[in-house]
C-alpha cells in the first residue's frame, strides 16, 4: 500500500481588508494563560439556533460544541489532517483504506476507542440512514459509496474496502463525514438512548430543547484538556435579542455560522468592550434559478441575471467585508479551490435580457428563508437584487418563508428563484459541485460533460490529475452557470475582552483553548 500524506493544516490567513484580526488579544491572552486547572467560573454562550437536536439527529449535537470528534478534521488548507485517526494509506488499486487510530482514548462513558468501535459506527450510518439533522443529512449511501465493508484488522487498524476506485474516501470522512460516539449510546434503529457519548473535550451534562445546552470539561480527553469547567450555551433566534445579552453582559460571546450579523460586529468591533474574530468559513450563499421555468432556462438571461449583481457591493455594503465575493460553487475552503474574478456589467446584462425578453417583462418570486433574515441581511439583499433585475426586464416578487418551506418548494422544484446557503459535508471538493453540476441537482441543470468530469473526478486516483478534473468543472460552472454563487461567508463571532483565545475557526471556535482573564 502507498501511504497517502497526512499533512498538518497551516493557517489560512484572513486578508480582508478592515476586518479585525482574529487574534486581537493575542498578546494579553499568552500573559494570562491559565496553569492550575480548571476555571471553574462558568462561562455563558448564545448561537440562533438549538445545537443539540438530541436523540432522533445523526449527530445528537453539532461538531462545533466539541462533544464528539471525527476520524478526519478538514484542515484550514481544505486538506485532511488527522484527528481520531492518526494516518491512512490507499491501495494501488484504490478500493482499499487503512486507517490507523488514535490509542488511548475514551468515550465519555468509560468505554474505550477502537477499531471495533469505528467499525460500529461506520455500520450505523449503513444500516440506519439517511439520518435527517440540521447540520447535514447522515447518509452512508453518500458518505461512504461502494463501501462494501468495514472490518477490524487489529485493535487499532480499520480496514474500508469499496466495490470501486475511492480515492477521495479519507475527504469524506472528514467532519460530518465520519461522527465517532460510544456503540454503548446508540440503540438498535441508529438513534440515541443518551446524552452523546463522544470523545471529545467536553461533554453534555444537561439539555432542555430550544433553551440551553450545559457542558462540562472531560476530564479524562487524551488531548489538551479545557480550560473552563462549564460552558452554557443559549437559543436565541432574533439577532437582536442576541446583541442586547452581549451588551448587557448577560453573555459573554456568540457561536455558530450567522451568530452576529456583520452590522452588529461592525459597530462592535469599534468598543473597547468586545473581540471582533472572523475565520473564512465553508458556508457559501447562492442565488439559485430553477432552469426549468420559462425564459429562466435561457443561458443567456441567466447570464443577464448574474452581470446584473454586484457581489463586491454585496460583501462590503452588507456584510462590511466579511465574506469573499465569488461565481465559482466550489467553497473557498476546499482543495483546489480557484478565485474567480467577479464581473459586474449591467449594461451588458441590459442587453442580453432585452434579447431574450424583448420588449416584454418577466415576473418571478424570489423564495427567501426566514433563517437568512434571522442571521444574514437576507432582507436587504433581496431588495437589492429586486433592484438590479428591475433595471434588465425582470420583476422580482419578494416571498419569505419558514427555512422548511422554502426547502420543500425547492425540492419539488416549485420555484423561479432562491436564495440559499451550501455548507461542505465533507472535505471531498466532488460532493459540494455534485449539490449544482449532478444529477440531482435542484435547478433542473443538465450537462453531460459535467456528469462526465464528476465521474472522472470521483475516481482519479492520480492527485494532480484530480486537481486537473476540478480545474475544469469549476471552470465549467463559471461559464454554464448551474447556479449563480454570490459570495462565501466568513465564521464570525464577538465575545467579551474579558474571554480570552476565543476565535473563529473555518466552522466553529475554539471552545475548549478558551478562558476567563479574570476568573474571579
Amino acid at each position: 500500500m502507498n501511504e497517502t500524506e497526512t499533512t498538518v493544516a497551516t493557517e489560512v490567513a484572513d486578508t480582508t481588508e478592515g476586518v479585525e484580526s482574529e487574534t486581537a488579544d493575542t498578546k494579553l491572552e499568552a500573559e494570562v494563560a491559565p496553569t492550575d486547572g480548571l476555571q471553574e467560573k462558568e462561562v455563558i454562550l448564545v448561537a440562533h439556533r438549538d445545537l443539540t437536536p438530541g436523540e432522533k439527529d445523526g449527530y445528537y449535537c453539532s461538531l462545533i460544541l466539541e462533544v464528539w470528534e471525527p476520524l478526519v478534521r478538514l484542515g484550514d488548507d481544505g486538506k485532511p489532517e488527522p484527528c481520531l485517526a492518526e494516518s491512512w494509506e490507499m491501495s494501488e488499486d484504490g478500493t482499499e483504506w487503512l486507517i490507523h487510530l488514535k490509542e488511548g482514548v475514551k468515550f465519555h462513558d468509560g468505554e474505550p476507542f477502537n477499531a471495533d468501535a469505528v467499525v460500529a459506527n461506520i455500520n450505523r450510518v449503513v444500516d440506519h440512514g439517511p439520518k435527517k439533522s440540521p447540520f447535514y443529512t447522515l447518509d452512508g449511501a453518500k458518505t461512504y459509496p461502494n463501501l462494501t465493508e468495514a472490518v477490524s484488522e487489529d485493535e487499532y487498524t480499520v480496514k474500508l474496502v469499496f466495490s470501486t476506485p475511492s480515492p477521495t474516501a479519507i475527504q469524506r470522512l472528514t467532519n460530518f463525514g465520519s461522527p465517532m460516539v460510544s456503540p454503548a449510546c446508540i440503540d438498535e434503529n441508529g438513534d440515541f438512548s443518551t446524552f452523546v457519548q463522544g470523545t471529545g473535550p467536553f461533554k453534555i451534562i444537561e439539555h432542555v430543547p430550544d433553551q440551553y445546552t450545559r457542558l462540562e470539561a472531560f476530564t479524562d480527553y487524551y488531548g489538551e484538556l479545557a480550560k473552563i469547567k462549564n460552558v452554557k450555551i443559549l437559543v436565541m433566534p432574533s439577532p437582536d435579542t442576541r446583541a442586547a445579552a452581549l451588551r448587557s453582559g448577560e453573555i459573554v460571546g456568540v457561536l455558530d455560522i450567522g451568530a452576529i450579523l456583520a452590522s452588529q460586529a461592525h459597530e462592535m468591533s469599534k468598543e473597547d468592550d468586545f473581540v471582533v474574530s472572523s475565520k473564512p468559513s465553508t458556508i457559501t450563499h447562492f442565488l439559485q434559478i430553477n432552469q426549468a421555468r420559462p425564459m429562466l432556462d435561457n443561458p443567456q438571461l441567466i447570464e443577464a441575471i448574474s452581470l446584473a449583481i454586484d457581489r463586491n457591493l454585496l460583501v462590503d455594503e452588507f456584510f462590511y467585508g466579511y465574506a469573499l465575493a465569488s461565481a465559482n460553487p466550489l467553497n473557498a475552503s476546499e482543495d483546489g479551490y480557484i478565485q474567480d474574478e467577479v464581473i459586474y456589467d449591467p449594461e451588458k446584462a441590459a442587453e442580453l435580457a432585452h434579447e431574450v425578453l424583448g420588449d416584454e417583462r418577466l415576473s418571478v418570486q424570489l423564495l427567501v428563508p426566514q433563517y437568512g433574515i434571522d442571521r444574514y441581511p437576507y432582507k436587504e439583499q433581496a431588495e437589492y437584487v429586486q433592484a438590479c433585475l428591475k433595471e434588465i426586464g425582470i420583476d422580482v416578487e419578494i416571498v419569505i418563508l419558514e427555512g422548511s418551506e422554502q426547502m420543500k418548494l425547492r425540492n419539488e422544484g416549485n420555484f423561479d428563484m432562491a436564495f440559499h446557503t451550501q455548507g461542505m459535508p465533507d472535505g471531498n471538493p466532488v460532493t459540494m459541485l455534485n449539490v449544482f453540476m449532478g444529477p440531482d441537482n435542484k435547478g433542473n441543470y443538465h450537462n453531460d460533460q459535467a456528469l462526465a468530469l464528476l465521474e472522472a473526478a470521483s475516481s482519479e486516483l492520480d492527485y494532480d490529475k484530480r486537481m486537473d478534473l476540478l480545474k475544469e468543472l469549476q471552470e465549467l460552472a463559471l461559464e454554464t452557470r448551474p447556479t449563480l454563487p454570490l459570495y462565501h461567508d466568513h465564521y464570525l463571532i464577538v465575545h467579551h475582552k474579558d474571554l480570552a483565545e476565543y476565535n473563529a475557526t473555518s466552522y466553529g471556535v475554539t471552545l475548549s483553548k478558551m478562558y476567563w482573564v479574570n476568573p474571579k
